[in-house]
């Protein structure tokens, strides 16, 4: 029995079984973007999609509803079988609500991640070399830039500016483009990964990654979780660069940086306070 079926055998009306549907299917892309089985997602997981969806300046019962549909979805997964907890039973947003950045990463913690990855050797065969050599320069510009998938996707290698030292970043339907400074640590890996890495990998186009991004990342963020217990998802890396953004830079330059569209979503980073993103969700987390 699909979800659909065990909509109708609750007797809703269709217009509310469709907008369940369309509910799960925005969900769901949001899952595939963040390299997430939306089957399988726990409640620390469907904050960062409550944070997302804030950021999308929606309103707090639009987010609601949108959490209903969710927790209907496993309800049916738990009826059956798939899984044995519904972790959206009780997340709904209050008013005048607080929002938590589970775990923040600091610059001094990129820092040694993207070393550590750097020198990572252990390579049983020349092809998990060269898809370290590549992971390496997609980390880089997650830690350095906050660059999203939907970037990456887009990012050719004629965006790469070697004598200033730049990378542009192409808009997507979420965020703005804009011209960012590449860290020194990246400059070598990248000129050795577009002038000899690519080609090996066989890409023969003049995207710098392949289109097919989801599963890549996929095995990096498992790759980074095993080598790094601090480390989540793609959404606490990216929250994290912009949290670091924010105590050093004005609020339009972090708009800038971070290819946000709206100053509202930079203004709720720079809102949370540092010390606050330390303390437990418990303590202080916006659900109830």
């Amino acid at each position: 029995m699909n979800f659909e079926k065990y909509l109708q055998q609750q007797e809703l009306a269709e217009s509310s079984i469709k907008g369940h549907l369309q509910n799960l299917t925005y969900f769901k892309s949001w899952s595939k973007e963040q390299v997430l089985d939306p089957d399988q997602i726990n409640y620390r997981e469907l904050l960062g999609y409550v944070q997302e969806e804030k950021q999308r300046n929606l309103a707090r019962h639009t987010i609601n509803i949108k959490l209903g549909s969710i927790t209907k979805y496993y309800d049916y997964l738990v009826n059956q079988g798939v899984r044995a907890d519904n972790p959206a039973k009780k997340l709904r947003l209050k008013k005048d609500t607080q929002k938590v950045l589970l775990d923040q990463l600091k610059p001094e913690q990129f820092q040694v991640i993207y070393n550590t990855y750097k020198n990572k050797t252990n390579f049983r065969e020349a092809k998990q070399k060269l898809v370290h050599q590549r992971n390496l320069i997609i980390l880089g510009l997650m830690i350095n830039q906050g660059v999203q998938i939907g970037e990456l996707k887009r990012l050719e290698t004629n965006h790469i500016d070697f004598d200033k030292g730049e990378i542009y970043i192409p808009s997507t339907k979420r965020s703005n483009n804009r011209i960012l400074k590449l860290h020194s640590t990246q400059i070598i890996p990248l000129h050795t990964y577009i002038l000899q890495t690519r080609e090996k990998l066989n890409l023969i186009d003049d995207f710098l990654f392949t289109r097919n991004l989801v599963n890549i990342l996929g095995h990096l963020i498992q790759e980074l979780r095993g080598m790094f217990e601090e480390i989540r998802n793609l959404q606490q890396i990216r929250a994290s660069v912009i949290m670091n953004w924010i105590k050093h830079h004005n609020i339009r330059e972090v708009q800038y940086f971070a290819g946000h569209k709206h100053i509202s979503s930079t203004e709720k980073y720079r809102q949370q306070e540092v010390e606050t993103l330390q303390k437990s969700l418990e303590k202080y987390h916006p659900m109830g």
